[in-house]
């Protein structure tokens, strides 16, 4: 991906046609992955991805642009280390990208711009909590939402399909990949509701 982007550059292209290709291309490239090549891709190549997939509004980058040449905005690429609420302000330890030491600073307010938090769905939805509490969900190995059987269904916790319990939308990102986007959602929408149908054609049949 970071090669394609960087030959492209190479090429006087920009990188939307990279990422229109890859967005493309993303389904049958996840399928093919085992869990272990998931996980690293989305601790590697996450952020770069989520970057580019979901662009800022036009508005919100004039004021960004505004910020950063009145020099009132630094962008610091950088992972965090700790962070630590004193006397209304915010100590934060981080440490800048390709460098070893930690670095200190004082901040009046953090905002979490890391995306939807599906993966902790299970303690923010008392729904979905009580599901998990009686072993018929699980988290999926990925770390991305809900353990998803590649026919919809939700895997419990001993790793059983559950025939009559789906799993919709982004939460099934750990098995499906991205599901984010309208064109996406919309498949994976129709792709279950096809499902749903087909168990109750099959419950119908049976208590005839």
């Amino acid at each position: 991906m970071r090669q394609t982007l960087k030959e492209a550059q190479n090429r006087g292209l920009t990188w939307h046609p990279v990422l229109d290709a890859l967005r493309d291309q993303a389904p049958v490239i996840w399928a093919a992955l085992h869990s272990d090549e998931r996980r690293r891709l989305v601790r590697h190549l996450r952020a770069l991805w989520d970057v580019h997939r979901f662009r800022v509004a036009p508005q919100v980058k004039d004021v960004l642009d505004r910020r950063l040449r009145e020099g009132t905005l630094e962008i610091i690429a950088a992972s965090l280390h700790s962070a630590h609420e004193t006397s209304r302000r915010f100590k934060v330890s981080y440490r800048r990208r390709y460098t070893q030491s930690l670095e200190r600073a004082g901040f009046d307010a953090i905002v979490i711009t890391t995306g939807p938090a599906h993966a902790a769905i299970i303690q923010s939805n008392p729904v979905v909590r009580s599901l998990f509490d009686q072993g018929l969900l699980a988290s999926d190995p990925v770390g991305l939402g809900l353990h998803t059987a590649k026919t919809g269904q939700a895997i419990s916790k001993k790793g059983e399909i559950i025939d009559n319990l789906f799993i919709g939308g982004p939460l099934a990102r750990g098995t499906f990949g991205e599901l984010m986007g309208v064109p996406e959602v919309t498949c994976y929408a129709e792709f279950i509701a096809a499902r749903v149908r087909k168990a109750i054609e099959i419950i119908i049949q049976r208590k005839r």
